[in-house]
């Protein structure tokens, strides 16, 4: 993966990379922005050449706020899915918990 980055740009965060998944060619954009103590959004724009899965461009936005301290039987990165299904963001992927 190539990148540049991340760099700030006023009140934002920028990063730029490009990656090789499969035959594909992503490149792609995240711009964070923010006050970074109470909310942030990230807005990430890709494109893939040539199209990866019938896709030749993906845009994504994620935004996050604090809403108090973590309750009982919750801790800092978790993340809870529309499913209900909790995810930690600091823990390793899957795959790497297999080796």
């Amino acid at each position: 993966m190539l990148e540049a980055g991340p760099r700030r740009e006023g009140n934002r965060y920028v990063a730029d990379s490009v990656c090789k998944i499969g035959e594909s060619v992503a490149t792609s954009r995240v711009v964070i922005s923010g006050d970074f103590n109470t909310a942030y959004k990230a807005d990430i724009d890709a494109k893939y050449a040539p199209p990866l899965m019938g896709m030749s461009e993906g845009r994504s936005t994620m935004s996050a706020r604090w809403l108090g301290p973590c309750k009982p039987g919750q801790r800092g990165g978790d993340v809870t899915m529309p499913d209900g299904t909790v995810i930690n963001m600091q823990d390793p992927p899957p795959a790497a918990r297999r080796k």
